[in-house]
């Protein structure tokens, strides 16, 4: 929707300034295709308590237009995923927009997660909490991020660890939540959405330095909405299971090897255990990183020295 957005944007920013025009506008005044796109009032950050519905703004588009005091504001999303957020802080004088290439809504991530519920299988079951916040990148920049953490680790990397020149990815004995913690600032660094995902069960796993295998009776990895060229699905970070952004079902199949029962958690980036261990974690991820997750990393940097000097 490259040619329609400046133009709905204008139209709404016009309408949107009086009370009430937006519920009397004679559509169609800009076409779009139908089904695709809704204005929605924006109330996570702005803090509108009532939004009014208007149809018929568009074809086959909602427009809801909220309004406190003398702010108004309205939304654009395509398929779920929002593209603009436009504001007005004083009564229609000044209107404001602001892309949002493609932040995280309500409807794409309950279509993603709707997705991972039909392909993780019988034996799994699946926790949600609430729809993360930032951009959707697409697979290739997440790729990037990873390539960073495992080929390249550089300054900003060095600086989220406390002065640990890069992740100890090969321990994969212990520390699982302070990686995870350590790469989720990493990605809100960069405006990027992501949550934890939590594999609760018998799981296990093994590598170069560890071939006789580890157990474990949970495993915990960021995971991120991207678009893969049509299609907006979970990808786990998890540089300790493979260097490619997996699958979220993939990556539950890869710890979980035996087909075992397993439980699947999708959780707020700053949860640092299950719930069933700690209850429900909110504090900030740089205070934790710098507190808990960097220094526990060090820790497990030193043990894979020993681990590696082992014949």
């Amino acid at each position: 929707m490259s040619a329609p957005l400046p133009e709905l944007k204008a139209k709404l920013s016009a309408l949107a300034s009086k009370p009430g025009a937006l519920s009397k506008w004679d559509p169609p005044k800009v076409t779009l295709p139908p089904t695709q796109v809704r204005a929605v009032a924006r109330q996570r950050q702005d803090g509108f308590t009532s939004p009014t519905l208007a149809k018929g703004v568009l074809p086959g588009v909602d427009v809801v237009h909220d309004e406190q005091g003398k702010k108004r504001a309205v939304d654009i999303f395509q398929d779920g995923v929002e593209l603009a957020h436009g504001r007005s802080v004083d009564g229609g004088q000044t209107w404001r927009w602001e892309d949002r290439h493609a932040h995280v809504s309500g409807p794409s991530w309950n279509a993603a997660v709707d997705a991972l519920k039909g392909k993780l299988g019988v034996h799994a079951t699946l926790d949600v909490e609430s729809v993360p916040l930032g951009k959707i990148p697409t697979l290739a920049e997440l790729s990037k991020l990873m390539d960073d953490l495992v080929e390249t680790p550089n300054a900003e990397l060095k600086k989220a660890l406390g002065g640990l020149p890069a992740l100890p990815i090969q321990y994969i004995k212990d520390g699982c939540y302070a990686r995870a913690h350590v790469i989720d600032k990493l990605l809100a660094d960069k405006g990027y959405n992501s949550a934890k995902i939590f594999a609760v069960g018998n799981l296990r796993a093994a590598n170069e330095v560890f071939p006789e295998g580890v157990k474990w009776r949970y495993h915990v990895a960021p995971v991120v909405m991207v678009r893969n060229g049509e299609q907006v699905e979970f990808r786990v970070v998890d540089p300790s299971i493979d260097t490619e952004p997996l699958l979220a079902d993939e990556w539950v199949r890869r710890i979980n090897p035996d087909a075992g029962p397993v439980r699947v958690d999708l959780t707020a980036p700053e949860q640092y255990f299950p719930k069933e261990y700690s209850g429900v974690q909110t504090m900030p991820l740089a205070h934790h990183v710098k507190t808990a997750a960097a220094p526990a990393l060090k820790k497990f940097a030193r043990e894979l020295e020993l681990a590696l000097q082992q014949p």
